[in-house]
């Protein structure tokens, strides 16, 4: 899933999972461009959340969840690199 800007303000694992619940995603590996502490505090606890920055990619971490969230600027840094 795609969204157009992933953004914690507070790290709140309540409110990464409201986030979350409102996409109807629980089982889930968020990519973020660079280490984003907020999003790092907000996840560290949550079940089934696992959290990466762009150059931490690997294969077995993306077959590890179910669906993967990030935003459209890293989806399109992705597609630089793979391409």
């Amino acid at each position: 899933m795609v969204v157009e800007k992933l953004e914690i303000k507070q790290p709140k694992t309540k409110d990464l999972l409201k986030l979350l619940k409102k996409l109807d995603l629980d089982d889930v590996l968020i990519i973020n461009e660079a280490f984003d502490e907020n999003l790092y505090l907000s996840g560290r606890n949550a079940k089934n959340i696992d959290i990466c920055d762009i150059n931490s990619i690997n294969p077995a971490g993306l077959m590890r969840r179910k669906k993967v969230l990030t935003c459209v600027d890293v989806l399109k840094l992705i597609e630089e690199r793979i391409s």
